[in-house]
């Protein structure tokens, strides 16, 4: 081969390859293999996942007249579980708001005026760790509570077996304590620690559906457990 012709070889333009990628969204039953629509996993008990208004109308009706940016409240609502966690979840919130939570509620608890033998200058720390203390940072009363208030009729998540009813077992007792705690999480973020403190006084520990409702509903109940058992 002569010089000319290597050298017309080497300058040849190869067109580039176009290949076509077609991506099927599956609705239905899942197969192994293909895409699921995502107007499927995106929807929990009938809501769409999104910031419309029947999925924040419950939470922003207890939040009055503490509001909340709508993506914030769809957060508030959104456990990490959901969507493989691509959505924003509420995890960093329920841990912030879970530490500011029960923090308020042990110095209220122990600032109460106490002419107790042990009380230390007129307060009484004995009562931090006895059953209502613990009542009111157990999930299973906040559970009630949220249930109480609808906090809990929209949520998105994915629950380990859909064919489970028990709150306990299915893991939505769980789910709702972060949600009662994200909210305070949100409000402390977004409107700093003296409105959160209100909030707090407000709408969790005030009127016949607070948590000191029923803080002392399941501590009678455990009262009444135990002395059936003895």
């Amino acid at each position: 081969m002569n010089t000319r012709a290597m050298f017309a070889l080497q300058n040849v333009r190869v067109a580039p390859t176009l290949t076509r990628t077609l991506v099927h969204l599956h609705s239905g039953k899942r197969v192994a293999g293909l895409k699921r629509n995502p107007s499927e996993y995106l929807k929990v008990g009938g809501y769409e996942y999104g910031v419309q208004a029947e999925n924040l109308q419950f939470v922003k009706a207890f939040l009055a007249p503490y509001a909340l940016p709508d993506e914030v409240v769809l957060q508030v609502l959104t456990h990490k579980s959901f969507a493989h966690g691509n959505k924003p979840y509420n995890d960093k919130l329920a841990y912030i708001g879970s530490r500011f939570l029960n923090n308020f509620l042990s110095i209220r608890e122990a600032s109460t005026s106490s002419t107790n033998a042990h009380a230390v200058n007129g307060l009484n720390f004995d009562v931090l760790g006895s059953p209502i203390d613990k009542s009111l940072a157990s999930p299973a009363t906040r559970y009630l509570f949220a249930k109480a208030h609808n906090l809990n009729k929209v949520l998105f998540w994915a629950a380990r077996d859909a064919t489970i009813d028990n709150p306990h077992r299915s893991g939505e007792v769980k789910i709702t304590n972060d949600v009662v705690c994200a909210l305070v999480g949100a409000v402390l973020l977004q409107k700093g620690e003296a409105v959160a403190q209100t909030f707090i006084q407000e709408k969790y520990l005030t009127g016949e559906h607070s948590l000191l409702a029923y803080g002392s509903k399941c501590v009678a109940a455990l009262l009444k457990h135990q002395e059936l058992q003895s």
